[in-house]
């Protein structure tokens, strides 16, 4: 998880923002914040949070991470929590996620339970090593 909100007025996409709660916290420090996800029933209950909250600055969007339609160095902050664990190859994803973010930008991934989820589901290795799961 982040140590701290980003600063006010960045740029924020969250990658598989699932029911969008992260990125409508992230959106209270007046950053502009983009949910990104596949499913259409998770988006459709962080829209509807978001306006029954009344929250202005967090925008939701359905979109493929693998090839996310989005210009390069787009953000200043990516985030992408609980994602991970469910891809069967990481390395496109890690792209796309490096390549939405500016030069000098902040991206952020957690995997809960990573040591849990590599036993799991040892054939995903790819997308993580036990030594570098935190």
């Amino acid at each position: 998880p982040l140590p701290a909100l980003p600063d006010p007025d960045w740029a924020v996409g969250d990658l598989g923002c699932g029911t969008g709660q992260l990125s409508q916290f992230l959106s209270l420090n007046n950053n502009h914040v983009l949910g990104i996800d596949l499913s259409r029933a998770s988006l459709g209950l962080a829209v509807d949070f978001k306006r029954r909250n009344e929250i202005a600055r967090a925008s939701f969007v359905q979109m493929n991470i693998f090839a996310l339609g989005i210009k390069d160095e787009s953000f200043d902050v990516v985030v992408s929590i609980d994602v991970h664990e469910h891809l069967d190859d990481c390395g496109p994803f890690n792209r796309e996620l490096q390549r939405v973010v500016r030069p000098g930008g902040i991206s952020n991934t957690a995997i809960p339970a990573a040591t849990a989820t590599y036993e799991a589901r040892n054939r995903r290795r790819s997308c993580w090593s036990r030594d570098h799961a935190t």
